[in-house]
């Protein structure tokens, strides 16, 4: 057996303890990476202890930083305190126009499908807050009709079935402060959301742009029953369909985050079908409020009323009472005048006697003297 064989474990383990020695540069080394452990094992305890943090945690910062750079708008949302200045940038509106444009699975929407003509996209986020995107058509109705419908207080309650309640918080020169009331399903609390609006009109481009953010207001703090939303990205763009002057597209823009409990089948029904039933209930409104009237069609049981009856003629109106009808004198006047004129008498041929009638004395032939 070899001399290299026959040695213990403990030789073995002896030399690779002299080796570090050996070479004279790796030990300090060892001893330095030792000696920062221990030393990040005492800043880790004095900060536990509540102590100042150490230099050393400063990368993992900008690391978290960065991480929360990445979340998606709704995440990001900053509710404005009763803002009394214009909230809304040049940035606000480049946004709203971008993600009009944005189509695609390259882009992260995910595949179109059509509800009641409504083209509908969604783009996934991190957060389970879909962004939403709906392409509305309103053949007949001009732009500037369709932004009146969707900002109008007193017109959107009139055809939104799923806005029951749409206020006019406060109204400053250059934006609005609304209050809106999203129906919900059974079961479910309805959604409430307080809104600054502005709108951004381009008549080079012949568009309307409606920009939206979340604020808070003193008039309308969250109420019990009721559920505050909170609205990340949203806006609508209006702009005749086709260079068509008389119809309309509108895109709408939405990231809302309903908050509160709901099923996931539920806010995918709200948040999907939410701009579909504006669509629906915008079209029937405008049909019903244009639509020709047409008249009123009697039941076939009804009876004519005694005005609505035509005028008969005296020619051919039948004879009443057994009177008869082809005396020439019946036909000059009223019927009554006549059998008063010319009184009835037996229609006879010649050389023939017809009897009187029942009730009426024949008259016997007087002799002559």
């Amino acid at each position: 057996m070899s001399e290299t064989e026959q040695k213990s474990p403990a030789e073995d383990q002896g030399e690779e303890t002299k080796a570090p020695t050996e070479t004279g540069e790796e030990q300090p080394a060892t001893t330095d990476a030792t000696e920062q452990a221990a030393d990040a094992q005492k800043d880790g305890d004095v900060k536990e202890g509540g102590a100042a943090e150490n230099e050393e945690t400063a990368p993992a910062t900008a690391e978290t930083e960065t991480v929360e750079e990445t979340k998606p708008v709704v995440a990001e949302v900053i509710l404005l305190e009763n803002p009394t200045e214009n909230p809304f940038s040049e940035d606000d509106l480049e946004q709203v126009l971008q993600l009009e444009a944005s189509e695609g699975e390259d882009k992260g929407w995910e595949k179109s499908k059509k509800i009641k003509g409504v083209t509908i996209l969604k783009k996934p986020e991190k957060n389970g807050v879909p962004l939403v995107k709906a392409y509305m058509d309103f053949s007949g109705i001009p732009c500037e009709k369709v932004l009146e419908f969707f900002t109008d207080a007193e017109l959107r309650k009139k055809w939104s079935r799923k806005t029951p309640n749409y206020e006019i918080l406060e109204e400053r020169e250059d934006f609005k402060i609304v209050y809106t009331v999203i129906k919900m399903p059974m079961a479910c609390d309805d959604r409430d959301v307080v809104q600054c609006i502005q709108i951004r009109t381009d008549e080079e481009q012949k568009r309307h742009v409606v920009l939206y953010k979340s604020c808070n207001h003193p008039n309308k703090p969250p109420t019990k029953g009721t559920t505050r939303a909170e609205v990340g990205t949203m806006g609508l763009v209006i702009r005749p369909k086709d260079d068509d002057e008389t119809s309309t597209r509108v895109t709408w823009l939405s990231q809302i985050n309903l908050k509160g409990w709901a099923l996931k089948m539920i806010v995918n029904r709200v948040t999907v079908g939410y701009p579909v039933s504006l669509c629906d209930d915008l079209q029937q409104y405008w049909k019903k409020t244009t639509a020709p009237k047409e008249p009123e069609k009697k039941e076939e049981n009804e009876t004519p009323n005694e005005e609505d009856k035509p005028e008969e003629n005296a020619e051919t109106k039948p004879a009443e009472n057994g009177k008869a009808g082809d005396n020439p004198a019946a036909t000059d006047g009223p019927v009554e005048n006549n059998v008063a004129a010319v009184p009835a008498a037996p229609i006879t041929v010649e050389g023939e006697d017809i009897p009187a009638a029942d009730g009426e004395e024949k008259e016997e032939p007087t002799e002559e003297a």
